[in-house]
């Protein structure tokens, strides 16, 4: 199995997530992200991103886990990884437009192009919970990408987020 390592990634999580028509056709009525409350996650509202538990991960060891920022090897760009025993960083998400969200904290809001492409996720529905899949189609192409979010632990330990097979399945718990 190859694992495509995604530098970005670590920008990506932690400021906005991308849900409206990504959960669905576009023609179609997509259902809410909710969060671990029931509640719909709302625009401009900090959440944590949960790895929901079970989990198929050895190294997701508990309902605590969450995702943070750090600094594998170089100093920039920082990774998203998986913090053990507290919930992490929080996110915010932020409307772009009535269609489509956009997913960044390196990219330009407002701004989706060719440049801005691999800061592009979405929220699927999976399991009884949800995946982060990169799946760049919200730019016109004749063939895309899609990969699911995951983790690919290097010979370090470091838990870090990545292009997998494998979803990392997560739940988003609203900040206090």
């Amino acid at each position: 199995m190859k694992i495509t390592l995604l530098p970005l990634l670590a920008f990506v999580l932690l400021i906005a997530l991308s849900t409206q028509p990504l959960l669905g056709a576009a023609d179609a009525s997509p259902e809410q992200v909710v969060d671990t409350a029931g509640k719909i996650l709302r625009a401009d509202t900090k959440y944590y991103i949960l790895p929901s538990m079970p989990h198929y991960y050895r190294y997701i060891t508990s309902n605590t886990d969450g995702l943070g920022l750090a600094s594998i090897g170089e100093f920039c760009p920082l990774d998203v990884v998986v913090v053990n025993g507290y919930h992490g960083l929080p996110l915010t998400f932020t409307l772009l437009t009535l269609r489509k969200w956009f997913v960044t904290t390196g990219g330009v809001v407002g701004n989706p192009s060719w440049e801005t492409i691999r800061n592009w996720f979405k929220i699927e529905k999976y399991d009884g919970a949800y995946k982060l899949v990169y799946c760049p189609s919200v730019v016109q192409s004749p063939k895309h990408l899609c990969k699911n979010v995951g983790i690919f632990e290097d010979k370090k330990g470091n838990k870090r987020l990545a292009l997998t097979d494998v979803p990392l399945k997560v739940r988003f718990q609203k900040a206090c």
